[in-house]
């Protein structure tokens, strides 16, 4: 695995929501700037950085079967976009990645 790759990898995140987990990154600094002087709201972080899913038919809509979802990133829009809950947890997490990544840094830096 080159660097780059590994540099990639560590901004993997997960996110728990209910019975359902997304997948995804946290922003990079660059990307967290632009998000926040264009005021990104939950549903637009959601859709930006989550790239897959488990979730079923039930969890996405109520008549749903139990059957397991591809993650579809129009689907996904759809869903989050319905979803306040998902969307903020999602928000929170990736922020949460984010002053993580930052805490470490410095902590590095006073070592």
């Amino acid at each position: 695995m080159s660097l780059t790759e590994r540099m990639k990898e560590s901004r993997k995140v997960s996110v728990t929501v209910g019975k359902m987990k997304f997948f995804g990154r946290r922003p990079t600094l660059e990307e967290f700037g632009k998000l926040y002087n264009a005021n990104a709201n939950s549903y637009e972080i959601a859709r930006k950085y989550i790239n897959d899913w488990e979730v079923t038919e039930k969890d996405l809509f109520p008549e749903g079967s139990k059957d397991s979802v591809p993650f579809d990133a129009e689907l996904f829009a759809e869903y989050i976009s319905d979803s306040p809950e998902a969307a903020e947890n999602i928000r929170d997490a990736l922020v949460n990645a984010l002053n993580g990544y930052l805490e470490t840094k410095e902590s590095l830096k006073k070592n």
